[in-house]
């Protein structure tokens, strides 16, 4: 008998319980105590719960890759087999995102937090996000340490939300808002450490006479405020969500307008430059603050006066769209509030002229014109496709912006929330509510989730068949024509509820 030969019992062992490429697996299966049988106590779990993910090579060589990085390979591969929640929490994050599962091989120490099912139970609240990164960037005195905590932090979080998300514990709905409360609790950290890099001392909240980050000594220089715009103001970011925001300041009393102006933009500068930072820790977040007044082209931030006038003097009808969305995120709350409330006095006129319902028409047909990629099948591109989430958000919006100078119940930053309230406000009958809705939530789990799974962003549904029986199985379907045709169904409900709705509806 050749050295070969007792491998082969083995390796058609392990393709009868669905290992693609036994060969490849087998010695990262036998590292982690899960081959043979009865090599380790809990080894047959291990190796059945491996062989049952939605990617089994790549689960066992990652668990492997965790192992061999981490100072206790034993006692983590012991734990592995004997915990089952861990195992679960473990397996099933790594079988789904290459990207996650590669930075706990890079920390392993991090995967040691996936033992302890609490934090796994309920979201964070923003507050006690916030505070935590807050505290992780002050007890750093060199900025770049303090960025790549930050980071950390924000990874260490994302781990969190999308082993919640994965192991079934959550709606795509409380997945958006937790990774919103994710970035507001970055972007709060950030403003004190870019305040503290750029030398600036931010008054707190107008009358509270509290100083927040700058050089000791600094009196403070300018109030700032962050408004959250886009998917970050309605509180349903995705995972691959840049975040949209404004920027508001105030000079503080007795302080040189422009002077303020300029201490709010090397505020900016610095936070921009940071949060975008891309290191071996990762990245916070991609920040587009081009939602601003004249783009590009304008100042970072204004003030509040400087706004109204904008809005009153130049303002184009999308810029005010835009600002059903705004919302306090960081920063000075009270500017904040005051910005939000002058900024919906705009938005929601007593009622929506012609005019301005052509130019947010036109606006939709420019966009499926232009920005859906040569190539891209529209019955498959979740974001921009025939019935996908760029379709429900301008529908929900127009109905928002026709009913909301009368009806402040629907002035709801959430596309699935304002939905809720103009069905309940009579703006939209229950079943097209509900197909919006459907397709809505589909669409924005299976972006979630392509993400997750290829490691990248993904804004189509997959063609190559291996690709899209993993996403598949990643959202639990039994198999990729189940996800098909529930995506085609739920997209063509959709699309005719929007062109009754937003095309053809004379309001």
């Amino acid at each position: 008998m050749t050295a070969s030969q007792p491998l082969q019992p083995s390796l058609s062992a392990l393709a009868r319980l669905g290992f693609e490429e036994p060969e490849a697996v087998l010695a990262d299966l036998e590292r982690l105590g899960a081959w043979p049988h009865a090599a380790a106590p809990g080894g047959r779990r291990l190796l059945t719960e491996v062989a049952g993910s939605a990617a089994p090579r790549l689960v066992a060589r990652t668990l492997a890759a965790v192992a061999a990085a981490h100072p206790d390979p034993d006692a983590f591969t012991a734990r592995l087999r004997r915990r089952p929640g861990f195992r679960r929490r473990l397996v099933t994050l790594v079988a789904a995102s290459r990207s996650l599962g590669g930075w706990l091989a890079a920390h392993p120490d991090e995967a040691d937090r996936l033992a302890d099912g609490r934090p796994f139970a309920a979201p964070r609240p923003v507050g006690e996000l916030a505070a935590e990164a807050t505290a992780i960037v002050a007890r750093h005195q060199d900025p770049a340490a303090a960025w790549d905590g930050l980071r950390r932090f924000k990874r260490r979080e994302l781990v969190r939300i999308a082993v919640r998300d994965l192991t079934g514990r959550v709606g795509v709905e409380e997945v958006g808002a937790e990774l919103a409360a994710l970035a507001e609790a970055c972007l709060e950290a950030g403003v004190a450490l870019a305040a503290r890099e750029a030398g600036v001392r931010l008054a707190g909240p107008e009358g509270s006479g509290e100083p927040q980050g700058g050089a000791p000594g600094d009196g403070p220089l300018a109030g700032l405020a962050v408004l959250g715009m886009g998917k970050l103001g309605g509180g349903e970011l995705n995972y691959v969500s840049d975040i949209d925001v404004l920027f508001c300041h105030r000079p503080a009393d007795g302080a040189d307008p422009q002077a303020a102006a300029l201490a709010a933009e090397r505020v900016i500068r610095e936070l921009l430059s940071g949060l975008g930072g891309v290191t071996p820790e990762g990245t916070c977040f991609r920040v587009d603050a081009n939602l601003r007044p004249e783009g590009r082209n304008g100042p970072l931030s204004r003030t509040l006066p400087s706004y109204r006038a904008y809005w009153d003097r130049w303002a184009q009808p999308w810029e005010l769209q835009a600002l059903i969305k705004v919302r306090p995120v960081a920063g000075d709350r009270e500017l904040a509030e005051r910005f939000c409330a002058e900024a919906w006095i705009r938005t929601y006129p007593p009622r929506l002229d012609p005019e301005t319902v052509a130019a947010i028409r036109h606006g939709k047909a420019r966009v499926e014109a232009e920005r859906l990629p040569a190539g891209a099948d529209p019955r498959l591109h979740l974001k921009l496709g025939l019935g996908g989430l760029a379709d429900v958000e301008w529908t929900v919006q127009l109905l928002q912006l026709r009913f909301g100078g009368t009806r402040p119940e629907v002035r709801v930053q959430g596309t699935l929330p304002a939905l809720a309230a103009l069905a309940a406000a009579g703006a939209v009958e229950a079943g097209e509510a509900a197909w919006l809705a459907d397709a809505y939530r589909l669409c924005l789990r299976t972006r979630n989730l392509a993400y997750l799974v290829a490691g990248r962003p993904v804004d189509s549904l997959p063609t190559d068949t291996r690709a899209l029986d993993r996403l598949a199985r990643a959202m639990g379907e039994p198999g990729r024509q189940r996800l098909l045709e529930s995506y085609r169904r739920a997209t063509r409900r959709a699309r005719r509820v929007v062109m009754a709705r937003f095309w053809e509806d004379a309001g």
